[in-house]
């Protein structure tokens, strides 16, 4: 009879310890299972945050590309190349392009510094960026001190385009009369600008893939440079083939200045003004 106690004692002792020890485990593991899905509840948390940070900024970078290539390209270019990864060059019938450069730029360049000349073009083109905003015009590119702008191309605008240019021109002539180069020029100097201006047939497209650029090409633009070349400080050189289309506006004046050879041809040239002018630019 003693024996059956002592054994149920330790049938019941050894059931207690085996309790204890399953419920110490069990609070053990229980502990150790929250503190780690604790951990790993962290570890989501903060990499779901580096996750919205990167996007964030990943966002950002986009929109600055973006703007980037909106300032590079025109709009609906750059709008095409974003969406399909290329544009197809295509032909425009009539556009006209317009050429100015600096006059005496070289030896304005020989008596001056490069941060001089930097300033200089940064702060005159920047003047101009501003004025073309209020035309139907594309600035191409700037090459140096040549700044070339062209109207009808990308986005036709039917037979407009020349007198967006020649308005944009005497904008330009205009607001030369008063600019004087900036404060780190010792010699406040007025700065005189040559614009030629031509109308005709062109290709654009895009050049280039880590840098792409919206060029145009053709016959037109060569004429439009050599316009520029030939023409005047002060004064705004056209072809014959500009004239005629603004001619049909009735708004512009012109003197018929002579004949100059453009590729081994003959073309007529005017210098172009406007009544709505202190002067004729003529």
């Amino acid at each position: 009879m003693l024996e059956r106690k002592s054994q149920a004692a330790y049938d019941f002792n050894l059931y207690l310890s085996v309790q204890i020890v399953a419920t110490i485990l069990s609070f053990v593991l229980t502990t150790w299972y929250i503190i780690c899905i604790d951990k790993l509840t962290f570890k989501i948390a903060k990499h779901a945050l580096t996750i919205k940070s990167q996007s964030r900024e990943l966002l950002v970078e986009k929109r600055l590309s973006e703007k980037l290539l909106f300032q590079m390209l025109p709009r609906n270019i750059a709008t095409a190349l974003k969406e399909t990864g290329e544009v197809t060059a295509e032909c425009f019938q009539e556009v006209t392009i317009l050429f100015s450069d600096i006059v005496n730029f070289t030896e304005m360049g020989s008596r001056s510094t490069p941060m001089q000349i930097i300033d200089l073009l940064n702060d005159l083109y920047g003047l101009f960026d501003d004025h073309i905003e209020k035309y139907d015009v594309y600035k191409v590119e700037t090459i140096g001190d040549a700044y070339m702008v062209a109207s009808g191309v990308p986005v036709l605008n039917g037979n407009a385009h020349a007198s967006h240019i020649c308005n944009l021109a005497l904008d330009l002539q205009q607001l030369m009369k008063e600019y004087r180069v900036p404060g780190s020029f010792q010699r406040k100097e007025q700065v005189k600008i040559r614009i030629g201006i031509h109308s005709g047939p062109c290709v654009a497209g895009i050049v280039g893939r880590k840098m792409p650029r919206y060029c145009l090409f053709g016959d037109t633009v060569n004429t439009a440079s050599r316009m520029e070349s030939t023409g005047q400080g002060g004064r705004i050189h056209l072809s014959s083939d500009t004239y005629k289309l603004i001619k049909q506006t009735g708004i512009f004046t012109t003197v018929l200045r002579g004949v100059v050879t453009v590729k081994f041809s003959l073309a007529a040239v005017v210098t172009v003004g406007d009544s709505n002018y202190a002067r004729l630019t003529g």
